[in-house]
């Protein structure tokens, strides 16, 4: 028996292989760093600043770099060493990264962390809180699985005198594997160039990408973010999010670089955020598009404004924000939702009735209010504030609002109406002339009267003063037993035409 179990502890342990090997190994020069680095799982904390030599780190299980605070340098003078990632999931941390090839020529795709486009699709590249400085070309260069970078400082400047300098931040995309990552909390600055027809930029992201540019500073550069859709167009389509970052460019704050017959999709959309530099297109394909939801800019993107939202000019700058109001003319009924499409207009027609259509919608209205809030409470008066067909149109007319999204409408009334009554309800009245439902309202600071609902049709506020049943006397008839027996009425078939009312127009 002994004999078995230990069978299977040996068994269980071989099954196990990233557990047992887990560790964390303090380095404390090159070769112990290279050495830790092929072990599975480890963690390689940093003792000390460490300089690397020799040829490139090549990561291909997973494991982490915990800086600890201290430095890790290449050679200022080859380009040749860097970290490439071809497997596993690499994480780097809490390190300042200098010197890799920063005072030599420019060389095309290298980066200090580079994931080739040849790359297992699963590789995957983690970095935070980093300071990146003094480097050849970019500071990452990633084509192939999954990235996730925040709290990183990229300083792109390059004080050496190589006659050929192109640096840039962060380039993704550009290979048969498609990237995805993030981009978050993160800086980026001072991007050079030496040549005269190349611009660089804060990020560029190529084909066969997907990118969130979340939280992000860039500033002092020619480009904020370049999204290239001309050369390397076969490869795959590209987006790109850009969510509450600051973008200040000499150039152009955001592009699409693309031409015309290009066979693949170049998307941007752009949530928020603040823009200094033009927005644009160059060489724009057929399918190209830039889309801003939200977001202040230096220069008119009214174009490229998503349906749904507004652009306003204030002290020189372009606001998007998003239409979540229509009014009528009068400004006495409001509508709000998310995005609503910018050729909407809102149309309240109030139906003046005969005093008696008008108690009959409020004895069915009164009964139905009850019954719906579980008769908790007697009705002791109730008035019928107004009754409106109320319709949102467009260019081709009458839009049918039916579904799950919530819409407010609010109503202004005579302070002299609300002041009488400490409840309020809104009922809908369907297109016979019957109370069908009950909404709650709320009796707003500015003297407006608000609820919510999924469809349109027409509708009456109810103000009225409600009573609690006391506990000990549950079955009292004041006013219940009236208002259940006027109910009942109502469900054999009380009806009412309302629609061939005088009507005036709000």
């Amino acid at each position: 028996m002994k004999k078995g179990l230990s069978g299977l502890l040996v068994l269980a342990v071989a099954l196990m292989p990233s557990l047992v090997n887990a560790e964390e190994v303090v380095v404390n020069n090159e070769k112990d760093l290279r050495s830790c680095l092929e072990v599975n799982d480890n963690v390689c904390k940093l003792g000390t600043d460490i300089t690397l030599s020799g040829e490139k780190v090549v990561i291909d299980n997973s494991v982490t770099i915990d800086g600890n605070g201290n430095n890790i340098f290449g050679v200022n003078e080859d380009a040749s060493i860097y970290f490439e990632i071809i497997d596993g999931t690499f994480t780097i941390k809490n390190t300042n990264v200098s010197k890799f090839g920063g005072s030599v020529d420019t060389v095309s795709r290298n980066g200090i962390f580079k994931i080739p486009s040849e790359a297992s699709k699963n590789v995957k590249l983690i970095a935070s809180n980093l300071k990146i400085t003094d480097f050849n070309r970019s500071a990452f260069d990633l084509s192939s699985g999954t990235f996730d970078l925040s709290n990183v400082i990229i300083d792109c400047s390059n004080s050496n005198t190589a006659s050929t300098i192109l640096t840039k931040g962060i380039l993704v995309g550009v290979g048969t594997n498609k990237v995805v990552g993030t981009i978050a909390d993160s800086t980026i600055t001072n991007s050079v160039s030496k040549y005269d027809a190349w611009n660089t930029a804060g990020i560029e992201v190529y084909n066969n990408a997907e990118v969130t540019v979340k939280n992000v500073n860039i500033s002092k550069v020619k480009l904020g973010v370049s999204v290239d859709n001309y050369y390397y167009d076969t490869y795959g389509d590209s987006k790109v999010i850009v969510e509450n970052s600051t973008i200040a460019a000499d150039q152009d704050a955001l592009r699409i670089y693309s031409k015309e017959d290009a066979q693949s999709i170049a998307n941007v959309i752009i949530n928020s955020g603040n823009f200094t530099g033009n927005v644009k297109y160059v060489n724009k394909s057929n399918n190209d598009s830039i889309i801003i939801r939200g977001g202040s800019y230096s220069t008119n993107v009214k174009e490229m404004v998503d349906t749904g939202y507004l652009i306003t000019e204030s002290n020189g700058k372009y606001v998007v924000t998003s239409n979540d109001k229509i009014e009528t003319e009068d400004g006495n009924v409001s509508f709000e939702g998310n995005a609503l499409p910018n050729d909407w207009t809102l149309e309240v027609i109030e139906e003046k009735l005969e005093d008696k259509e008008k108690n009959e919608i409020l004895t069915s209205a009164k009964d139905l209010i009850v019954k719906n809030d579980g008769n908790k409470f007697i009705i002791k008066n109730a008035e019928m504030l107004g009754i409106y067909d109320i319709n949102v149109k467009d260019g081709n007319g009458v839009v049918s609002i039916e579904g799950t999204d919530k819409y407010k409408i609010s109503f202004k009334l005579d302070e002299k109406l609300t002041s009488k009554y400490n409840s309020f309800k809104v009922v809908y009245i369907d297109e016979n002339g019957n109370v069908k439902e009950t909404y709650d309202a709320t009796l707003n600071e500015d003297g407006t009267i608000s609820f919510e609902t999924t469809h349109l049709s027409t509708y009456s506020i109810i103000g009225y003063n409600a009573e609690a049943i006391e506990a000990e006397n549950p079955n009292t008839f004041d006013g219940i037993g009236i208002y259940a027996v006027l109910g009942l009425i109502s469900l054999m078939g009380l009806t009412m035409t309302i629609f061939k009312s005088k009507r005036k127009m709000i």
